[in-house]
């Protein structure tokens, strides 16, 4: 009979629970069907490990720690859908109890402001309808790693939950600035940090795969790409919001 080895820390295993540190012996590769189960009925309960302490690891070594989790080291990390999940009311939570305490100046309604209020208001949709393309680029600039769409789901996941926790931090700081130009540099920062991080993450994740010339090449055209293509989905969403909203405007566009 064929020996079993725990993914998590290595122990041979003879049941279907590690002696050792407890993780599922039975830890398949994440899949489409996977991923919509999880969201379904699991995103929100199945807790493999406290979040404070994921987010502390998320940020001392994001990619090796995702890329682990990803290969079935599931004990380190919390479940990725819940932690997405969490990290996008936390930053609303936030940002409602911030608005609410130092409201912002009321402007004339116009169809740009109402974009915003809307975008506001849908922030976890837009979010998840995102999601998908980031996790589409890395799916095709690192194809070498062989991990499937759906792990480059999770990874993303990942990714972009720790660049929420970086917004999170700069939406407390923009709340005892009044500064307009003090704001625009907090602004820039926070942008930059949420680039550096995500520079960081796929570096780190991919680096098992590739040498470090070619890495760094892909790695700088994958946050290109992203930038790319993110727009051009929030080009779309607002396309669609003037069109369901105010179509007489669209058809007015000269193309």
């Amino acid at each position: 009979m064929e020996e079993k080895k725990c993914l998590n820390c290595g122990s041979i295993v003879s049941g279907k629970y590690c002696s050792n540190c407890g993780q599922d012996i039975e830890i398949e590769r994440f899949n489409l069907k996977k991923i919509v189960l999880t969201i379904l009925f699991y995103g929100i309960l199945n807790r493999e490990n406290g979040y404070l302490n994921s987010v502390i690891v998320l940020f001392k070594r994001p990619g090796h720690a995702v890329r682990r989790y990803v290969n079935g080291h599931r004990i380190e990390m919390f479940n990725y859908f819940s932690f997405l999940i969490i990290a996008i009311i936390l930053g609303q939570l936030t940002h409602n109890i911030v608005e609410y305490f130092n409201p912002p100046a009321q402007l004339d309604k116009d169809e740009t402001e109402a974009f915003f209020s809307f975008f506001g208001n849908n922030r976890k949709l837009i979010y998840v309808f995102l999601l998908p393309i980031k996790a589409a680029v890395t799916f095709l600039i690192f194809k070498k790693s062989k991990n499937n769409y759906a792990e480059h789901f999770v990874l993303n996941a990942y990714k972009f939950s720790g660049q929420l926790m970086i917004g999170l931090v700069f939406i407390i700081i923009n709340a005892v600035i009044v500064n307009a130009t003090i704001l625009n540099v907090v602004g820039d920062i926070s942008l930059s940090l949420k680039i550096i991080f995500s520079l960081w993450f796929n570096y780190q994740f991919f680096s098992a795969y590739y040498d470090k010339k070619g890495l760094i090449i892909r790695v700088i055209i994958a946050e290109f790409l992203e930038y790319i293509f993110v727009s051009l989905g929030y080009a779309l969403i607002f396309l669609l919001f003037e069109l369901l909203t105010n179509p007489e405007g669209l058809s007015n566009i000269e193309l």
